[in-house]
C-alpha cells in the first residue's frame, strides 16, 4: 500500500460555477468527497474531517529543484490538494516519489490513469 503506485479515490473537485463534472451527476453523493473551487495546490483550506486529509495537517513544504514539494505532519507523506488543473484525488504515491511516499501520501490529478482501491462502507 505504501509507494507501489498512485492509486485513485472517489472524490471531486467543484468547478468555478459551483458546479460538479457530468460524470458526477448520476452518481449518490455518498460514494465520493467534493471539495470547494480552488486554484491552488496548497488549499488546506478544503480539507475534510475523516478522509485523511482533515486530520494530517500541519501541512510544510521544501523546494526540490524549482518545484516545492508539499507534505503532511503523519510521517511526511505528500500532500497536494485539488485545485482547478487537477481536480481528482490520488493516494498512496509511487517508487519515485521517495521519502514523500506514504500510505498516507495524496495528491492532485488532472487524469485518472492510475490504479484504484475498493473501500466497502457501511450503509
Amino acid at each position: 500500500m505504501s509507494g507501489g503506485t498512485w492509486e485513485n479515490v472517489m472524490s471531486i473537485m467543484y468547478d468555478a460555477n459551483n458546479q460538479l463534472p457530468n460524470e458526477f451527476e448520476n452518481i449518490e453523493a455518498k460514494y465520493y468527497d467534493s471539495y470547494r473551487y480552488s486554484i491552488n495546490s496548497a488549499s488546506y483550506h478544503n480539507r475534510i474531517l475523516g478522509d485523511a486529509t482533515g486530520e494530517m495537517g500541519p501541512f510544510n513544504s521544501v523546494l526540490e529543484t524549482t518545484d516545492p514539494r508539499y507534505f503532511s505532519s503523519w510521517y511526511n507523506d505528500m500532500g497536494l490538494f485539488a485545485y482547478a488543473n487537477a481536480p481528482y484525488f490520488m493516494r498512496g504515491a509511487a517508487r519515485r516519489d521517495g521519502n514523500l511516499t506514504g500510505i498516507f501520501a495524496f495528491l492532485n490529478v488532472g487524469n485518472v490513469g492510475y490504479g484504484f482501491r475498493l473501500i466497502l462502507t457501511p450503509t
